[in-house]
């Protein structure tokens, strides 16, 4: 489960349930930030929902729910079986697969009134694919320095740096093939002569990149007004994916 990734962000989320899988789009409480989870039926070993059903619940109380699952635990999520009696509940059984143990919860959900939010979709000028650890470091190291991202594009290949007081840090993204997918960095679109320079706000990024382990590789996409877009596969294709965006920082920021 994908929880701990925006707990940070998000205070309360509706799961959207229908007969193709389960969705997740909310907003940040300053409206800077949106995520979008997307679990196709296909990345479930069993998956029923015969009728439409949204589930409200609170992350954080998600997230403590999910610590009693163990690492190697095979989780069943119910709601709703009974007519209309369990609409308001949502349980959980966390089953091992190393011995008998068998954990479970039976959580509330809550009423959250939300607008139904459509994800932007921009034709974005550059996108970049890359391992999702190095995504990681980048970000981690570079927000000792600053509290926003510089991405820049060159003839050199995609730079992200940060400034503070003690100085500027920089990262170089150059292509890379190296015959192992997993292992490349590929760069689309990027034009050298119309170079992009565009800031985002550090704090967020930072909570962004806790989705790494998620996904061997990520990629971010960028166009010049636009938010910007890091994007995580979850597992084999057609599985789903969970996207983070972010608007970009205006100068007085």
């Amino acid at each position: 489960m994908t929880i701990t990734e925006f707990k940070d962000l998000v205070k309360d989320v509706n799961f959207d349930c229908n007969e193709s899988g389960i969705k997740v789009q909310c907003t940040d409480s300053s409206n800077v930030a949106l995520v979008h989870l997307l679990l196709r039926e296909a990345a479930f070993d069993e998956y029923q929902c015969d009728q439409p059903i949204t589930l409200g619940v609170n992350v954080e109380s998600l997230a403590k729910v999910f610590r009693m699952c163990g690492q190697n635990d095979k989780v069943t999520m119910t709601a709703g079986l009974d007519g209309d009696s369990n609409k308001d509940r949502v349980n959980f059984e966390f089953h091992s697969t190393t011995d008998d143990r068998v954990a479970d919860f039976d959580m509330r959900t809550i009423e959250i009134e939300a607008d139904s939010l459509g994800v932007p979709e921009a034709d974005y000028d550059v996108i970049v694919s890359m391992p999702s650890s190095e995504m990681k470091k980048a970000v981690g190291d570079l927000k000792e320095f600053g509290d926003a991202l510089n991405v820049r594009t060159s003839k050199e290949g995609i730079r992200l740096s940060a400034s503070g007081d003690i100085g500027t840090g920089n990262v170089l993204l150059k292509v890379r093939t190296t015959g192992k997918e997993e292992e490349d960095l590929v760069i689309k679109g990027a034009n050298p002569e119309e170079p992009m320079d565009i800031r985002f706000g550090m704090r967020y990024l930072n909570l962004f990149v806790k989705a790494t382990p998620l996904s061997k590789r990520c990629s971010f996409s960028l166009k010049a007004g636009e938010p910007f877009s890091l994007e995580y596969p979850l597992g084999e294709d057609g599985n789903g994916f969970i996207k983070f965006l972010l608007a970009p920082k205006v100068d007085d920021e």
